[in-house]
């Protein structure tokens, strides 16, 4: 893992395709039901599409998310991958960028116009095993993801590695929708 708590890698991705895609299907919004999609805690006015992650079969079976992303997984593909046919090249084309030695938890993030993400730190097995990378598809000069003594923006294209085991948040001051597609690998 980087030292920093960001850095911008990459400008001038090409996401319009992808983005098409979310906004032609806002029936994927909030489908996963693990704890992420259940609107508490700091993630309660954002609103996600998970396109790989750990199995929630168990968990569901057993009426409880207790554990959940908290021990070592393979990911999984959800169907939403299937359904946003432009996020795998996307998701791979970061793995090459970033030399990925294997592909993590995927998801699709938004913070609509005046909502935020809670300044949190995350803390799970997979935050501490991959690193993550934020692919802006759409966002506004309002809308930066914040930590304690620091911030950055992004423009569509843009790709940034971020630390997200220490306190961080997300705001979108602005008057359209802040959407990333977050990729989380392993590199050695």
């Amino acid at each position: 893992m980087l030292d920093n708590k960001f850095q911008h890698l990459e400008h001038g991705w090409k996401t319009g395709p992808l983005l098409e895609q979310v906004l032609a299907h806002p029936e994927l919004w909030d489908k996963s039901l693990s704890v992420w999609s259940q609107k508490l805690g700091p993630h309660a006015q954002s609103h996600s599409m998970w396109l790989r992650g750990e199995d929630e079969g168990p968990y569901l079976r057993r009426g409880s998310w207790s554990g959940y992303n908290q021990s070592p997984h393979y990911p999984i593909w959800f169907p939403e991958s299937d359904v946003l046919t432009e996020c795998k090249k996307l998701i791979f084309d970061t793995m090459t960028m970033a030399k990925g030695e294997s592909l993590g938890n995927v998801l699709i993030y938004t913070v609509p116009p005046g909502k935020r993400i809670i300044e949190h730190a995350d803390d799970s097995w997979s935050v501490r095993y991959n690193d993550k990378f934020n692919i802006c598809l759409s966002s506004n000069i309002g809308a930066s993801f914040k930590y304690e003594d620091d911030e950055f923006y992004q423009r569509p294209g843009d790709v940034t590695f971020f630390r997200n085991d220490i306190p961080h948040s997300v705001v979108n001051n602005g008057d359209t929708d802040h959407i990333i597609l977050c990729v989380c690998l392993h590199r050695e």
